[in-house]
């Protein structure tokens, strides 16, 4: 199958989100046999997104990868300010309101409908990861008439997804492939018509578990961006209070960019971003990897943390969160201090329970997260979305007159 694929940035140094998602599916997708081809921007900063990378087309994995130039970059100040106002429009923003959203929420890219008119014929099928960003917003309605589209809509419960610019990417999509069942449960609430649509999740590799240890020297990992919108700041603020409370509390190690001011906690360190292999050893080593965020469609990195048989802490205000460690039986949601005080005081006081939900989750992961079958629930969507492509352009048959 000759596959397109558009993302807003691509790369293999995006360990994260929607990036490293559609990333892993290609590369996977390719191992399979096969041709994907996948167009993103030049941008590496997704605030900016400053043009850094150059433009045109070259080969990663395996993979065909185009980069089309950034029209225009965000301008920080510019950008808050928008969507401060945004949120406060009154009864709410029109529809032209919503399309100026989507071109300041990027990134614009120069060229991407020349090269979809001049290439789309080329592909059997198309897939657009995140329906946020500017690429799907604008690219899956075009490719529409004569793609069969996949939208991966990383959907979260927030004011972007009731506009009518979703209801239109919704409207030209021919199978939604969802990371978990709470997000197809939102977006089909949400919607309100039935689509065909594939819960694939994503893949992760697993090794021997007998390899896989804490460290003697206990601590706490997040791993991510470091902003307010993963909820990185009540993360911060309950372990303050905690460590006050605890002077011998594991410390908290955080991994990821840096997009807020941390402040100087005793017992707590930001790394910055650090490399697959350094990422892989402060996952394994962890007691406990904590997810604090409040929007997520599926947590890749508690997968990663279960992979290496590690249990996990997550916000229990985060319905899929919730979900995965409910399903996997694989750690602990919270949903205030005392409920992420008392799980990190039972993982210090009983390395068994540790042990117990780190395997859980492990064997959660190899049943329903191994390549193969992700891969081939990725084949499935690809399959039911060509079929409702050719359905919607088959011949309708009339009656001849009497």
């Amino acid at each position: 199958m000759n596959v397109v694929a558009i993302v807003q940035r691509y790369g293999t140094t995006f360990s994260g989100g929607s990036e490293a998602h559609c990333r892993l599916v290609c590369e996977q997708l390719v191992k399979r046999g096969h041709s994907v081809h996948v167009v993103t921007s030049t941008a590496v900063n997704h605030v900016t997104w400053a043009n850094e990378l150059p433009p045109g087309t070259t080969e990663i994995n395996g993979v065909t990868v185009t980069r089309l130039s950034v029209a225009a970059h965000r301008d920080i100040g510019q950008w808050v300010d928008f969507e401060r106002k945004f949120q406060l429009l009154s009864p709410g923003p029109t529809l032209a309101d919503q399309q100026e959203f989507l071109v300041r929420q990027g990134p614009v890219l120069d060229g991407f409908d020349e090269w979809f008119q001049r290439n789309g014929s080329h592909f059997d099928v198309s897939i657009f990861f995140t329906y946020l960003w500017w690429p799907t917003a604008i690219g899956l309605p075009l490719a529409h008439p004569f793609l069969p589209t996949v939208l991966q809509p990383t959907a979260h419960d927030e004011q972007a997804l009731y506009f009518k610019t979703t209801d239109r990417l919704f409207d030209h999509t021919d199978a939604f492939a969802f990371g978990s069942l709470e997000e197809k449960r939102l977006v089909e609430l949400r919607y309100g018509r039935p689509k065909p649509s594939v819960v694939t999740g994503i893949g992760f590799e697993v090794g021997d578990a007998a390899n896989h240890s804490p460290s003697r020297d206990p601590y706490l990992l997040y791993v991510g961006r470091i902003e307010e919108l993963k909820g990185v700041s009540e993360l911060v603020a309950f372990y303050d209070l905690y460590r006050r409370k605890n002077s011998s509390a594991p410390r908290l190690v955080l991994v990821g960019e840096g997009h807020m001011e941390l402040p100087e906690i005793d017992g707590m360190k930001a790394v910055g971003f650090v490399s697959d292999e350094r990422r892989a050893q402060l996952i394994e080593g962890c007691l406990a990897l904590i997810q604090p965020s409040f929007l997520e469609s599926f947590s890749m990195v508690l997968c990663e943390a279960w992979a290496f048989g590690r249990p996990v802490i997550v916000n229990g205000r985060c319905a899929v969160l919730s979900g995965q460690v409910g399903r996997s039986r694989g750690g602990f949601a919270y949903r205030d201090y005392f409920d992420f005080a008392a799980a990190i005081d039972l993982l210090v006081e009983r390395p068994n329970i540790a042990t117990a939900m780190g395997a859980a989750g492990r064997d959660y992961v190899v049943a329903n997260y191994n390549w193969d079958a992700v891969v081939d629930r990725y084949e499935s969507v690809f399959e039911i979305a060509i079929g409702a492509w050719t359905q919607r352009f088959a011949p309708r048959h009339v009656a001849e007159p009497q």
